[in-house]
């Protein structure tokens, strides 16, 4: 079954530096796709219709939050782990409302988002019933 994961995230140190260790250190993702910004964002959601997203929350153009509406908007329902510089309660709250699985906060270590992949139980993608 192929996995295609959505890495968005304006800091392009932070960004790479995720998509590079998870293609080094895992097989789990058949296709990993890269935005900058929100409206990228949306614009991938749209395009790839990924599984899963690590999403920032503050970027340029569009925020998560807005990335995660436009998802359920689209009828989509990817696995969604934000990661965010902002240690505020009325983010973490917004993005566990559109269903996000995790807030994580930066800086984030790629091995600790792989090692939540690798947890049974934890922020697993589940096929729909009817594959």
């Amino acid at each position: 079954m192929s996995v295609k994961l959505l890495v968005a995230d304006d800091e392009d140190t932070i960004r790479r530096g995720v998509v590079k260790y998870l293609q080094l250190h895992t097989d789990r993702f058949d296709k990993i796709y890269e935005a900058e910004n929100g409206q990228e964002a949306i614009d991938a959601v749209l395009k790839f219709q990924p599984d899963m997203i690590l999403l920032d929350v503050q970027m340029p153009l569009k925020n998560g939050i807005e990335v995660m509406k436009e998802a359920i908007k689209a009828g989509l329902n990817p696995v969604i782990i934000i990661l965010s510089g902002y240690d505020e309660f009325k983010y973490a709250q917004q993005a566990l409302k559109y269903g996000a699985k995790e807030y994580l906060l930066k800086p984030t270590r790629a091995t600790d988002i792989l090692a939540g992949w690798q947890r049974p139980g934890r922020w697993r993608w589940k096929a729909p019933s009817c594959w």
